[in-house]
């Protein structure tokens, strides 16, 4: 696919085994003393605009104090006191005398399984496990590092959020970062009649919302370089929102060229969408047969545990076992080569994923993965008329005057609490030293930005404990009490860990760190294939034969783009983004008419980020007396437009402003699961 416009693919379904823990966790039944009055939460209605049906309806929680108990035990331990010493000997000796016992039992139990699946034909199940045992082996550092981070996460919300009842509404927000997520938080929080300020570090609004200028023959043509299109069944509140503004779309067919280049330099096409007088040699035929299965397997088993009646990518179906499972380990069960894996699906989905690293993708992807770019029909997309970046235009266009801060960088946050006890005032430092104070602030850049501004130099916090300051009067800037002190430190430690641990695909893979916009085809596509795809295909992917992880990808935008189809200008310049063949484009000595780099634009879909996302960030949502909130890839389980505008929207929602698309029912439904996954406890 020629975008990260599909980046996301799948927000519910990115969801790593520690989440299925989360769903079992949140489900425990608390009994209370009879002689205590029963506790309550005021609930937050959607109203018939499908935002909050009002600012201290949504947010004043009532305080709950106290500790969960269970009446029986509470009975039981008051009516017949501490067991004696004797009855406790006894307990002992038992538990000692049966520990053997029960684990000659456990092996017999094994054996008798192992014995009973050989009878049963079901070596394949236990060569299944055994793969699944080797994917996870070596990892217990990891994996005890994320149940720590949970029992902290669960041990912090182990009462209800506290509300102050006198807390102001916020007026006046302050959004950092004008990608698709911070500029849909502005949008909304602007039509919500919120005083809204954003801020950009660069000299240009829309984060990955890219475009080009090139020159044919004197034409001046705009082209978008990354976000080139969207999968449609999929993006409901794109749509919502590309409706909305009025902006123009397309749908069209977006053809992938895969080829393998062997060790002499030569290339031959392993795989192409629609090729006239092709088809596929005898073991991929093989393949795509048993990739088919794979894909109606698993969405047999989604119906199941997350049943939808559209398509949608934020069903959360937590009991899903497919969550647990590896896709790659998956494929191996169903027959799926290791060529396919290498030379398909891998160099195909990079366009998705902007990495080569995909052995730890979830099996439930499957089917959102098969049903935005099948391999045995043409993929079809939307895409814009002219661009992506014209959607950001857009948006900024309804932002009054002085709204926007482009080539303004963030330095710091500093939180002071208010004399009157409703909350802080947040004191924005730009990196010109200007300073502005807000009721609430959403982070909608990279995790490192946040970090700095945070919990960087110049940054003050609720739990910090401040030196004495002639200038503030101010000692501490928080004045709850020790406890309230004591968790505010926590929520920071834990926030800092959770902004200093998050990996992007370019620390790890340099594959996509760095895309060569050129017109040089010869120096990129094989003679052979040349005119064909520069006429028929959006991506040329070539993989090395002998490294199958050294891959390149043109993104051939002149072979489709709208902009580009004017009599005047198709086929007289070929428009590329390549990434990962400088050394082509060195020898044959291109000149570059830019370079476009995507560093700290997508995180790595690692057991670490897809747990975090969904157990610990919703924690540290409304943050600070619900002044503070995070959107945008960064806290999210996955990548891409529709999930990131969905955030910031979200994120404007608890902040006061309504929902904008409650006419539309579908995305509405997306909107409410999106809610419920990012602030899982509260929402």
């Amino acid at each position: 696919m020629t975008s990260q416009g599909y980046a996301e693919t799948m927000a519910a379904t990115m969801t790593a085994p520690v989440t299925a823990v989360t769903a079992t966790m949140t489900t425990t039944t608390t009994t209370m003393p009879p002689s205590m009055p029963p506790m309550t939460t005021t609930n937050s209605p959607i109203s018939d605009q499908g935002g909050p049906s009002g600012f201290q309806e949504q947010h004043d929680l009532a305080e709950t104090e106290g500790f969960v108990f269970d009446q029986d035990r509470r009975n039981a331990s008051s009516s017949s006191g501490r067991p004696s010493q004797a009855a406790a000997a006894v307990i002992l000796a038992l538990a000692l005398r049966l520990q053997p016992i029960l684990k000659n039992l456990r092996a017999s139990v094994a054996a008798s399984l192992r014995t009973l699946g050989k009878l049963l034909g079901l070596d394949k199940l236990v060569s299944l496990v055994r793969s699944l045992r080797a994917v996870y082996a070596g990892n217990a550092t990891k994996i005890n590092a994320g149940i720590a981070a949970v029992a902290a996460a669960y041990w912090l919300a182990s009462k209800k959020r506290q509300r102050d009842a006198r807390k102001r509404a916020p007026q006046r927000v302050a959004v950092i970062g004008s990608g698709i997520a911070g500029m849909g938080a502005a949008w909304t929080l602007n039509r919500g009649g919120k005083d809204v300020v954003l801020y950009e570090k660069k000299p240009k609004l829309g984060g990955n919302a890219k475009a080009m200028t090139w020159d044919v023959d004197g034409h001046k043509v705009e082209t978008g370089l990354a976000v080139l299109a969207w999968p449609h069944q999929y993006f409901h509140n794109y749509n919502a929102l590309i409706d909305e503004l009025g902006i123009e779309y397309e749908e069209h067919e977006l053809r992938f060229f895969v080829t393998e280049r062997q060790k002499d330099g030569s290339t031959n096409c392993v795989f192409a969408h629609g090729r006239e007088n092709w088809e596929p040699d005898a073991d991929l035929a093989k393949d795509l047969k048993n990739w088919d299965r794979l894909y109606r397997f698993v969405k047999r088993v989604n119906a199941v545990f997350q049943p939808s009646p559209v398509p949608s990518m934020y069903r959360v179906g937590f009991a899903n076992p497919l969550n647990l499972i590896p896709l790659r380990v998956l494929c191996k069960f169903f027959g799926v080569s290791q060529r396919f894996w290498n030379l398909v699906f891998v160099p195909i989905h990079t366009s998705t994923f902007l990495e080569v690293e995909m052995e730890t993708l979830p099996a439930t992807m499957a089917e959102v993965l098969n049903e935005v770019v099948p391999f045995t029909e043409t993929p079809l997309m939307r895409a814009w008329k002219t661009h992506s970046y014209d959607t950001i235009k857009t948006m900024a266009s309804e932002l009054p005057t002085g709204a926007v801060r482009t080539s303004c960088a963030v330095e710091s946050a500093r939180y002071v609490a208010r004399s009157d006890g409703s909350g802080f005032d947040i004191h924005i430092m730009d990196e010109d030293g200007k300073e502005e104070v807000f009721d609430a602030i959403v982070f909608a850049c990279s995790a490192p930005a946040m970090n700095q501004i945070l919990h960087g130099k110049g940054a003050t916090l609720p739990g910090q404990v401040l030196e004495p300051n002639k200038a503030n009067g101010l000692n501490n800037i928080n004045d709850r009490g020790v406890v309230a002190g004591l968790k505010s430190r926590l929520l920071n430690a834990l926030e800092s860990t959770l902004l200093d641990n998050i990996m992007y695909t370019t620390d790890r893979d340099k594959t996509f760190e760095k895309g060569v916009v050129h017109s040089d085809a010869d120096a990129v596509l094989p003679s052979q294939y040349k005119d064909e795809v520069l006429e028929s295909y959006c991506n040329y992917v070539e993989v090395d034969a002998k490294n199958p992880r050294e891959i390149e990808n043109s993104f051939v935008i002149s072979s489709w783009a709208p902009t580009v189809r004017h009599p005047d200008v198709q086929g007289k310049r070929a428009m590329l983004v390549s990434y990962n063949a400088d050394s082509k484009l060195d020898a044959a000595g291109t000149d570059a008419e830019w370079v476009s780099t995507s560093r700290e634009a997508h995180p790595c879909l690692t057991l670490f980020q897809l747990a975090s996302s969904v157990v610990c960030w919703p924690f540290l949502q409304g943050a600070r007396n619900g002044q503070t909130y995070f959107c945008g890839s960064a806290v999210l389980p996955a990548n891409g437009h529709d999930l990131s505008f969905l955030s910031g929207v979200v994120a404007a929602n608890e902040l006061g402003a309504p929902y904008p698309f409650a006419h539309d029912p579908t995305a509405h439904d997306d909107y409410l699961r999106l809610r419920k996954l990012m602030l899982r406890f509260w929402a």
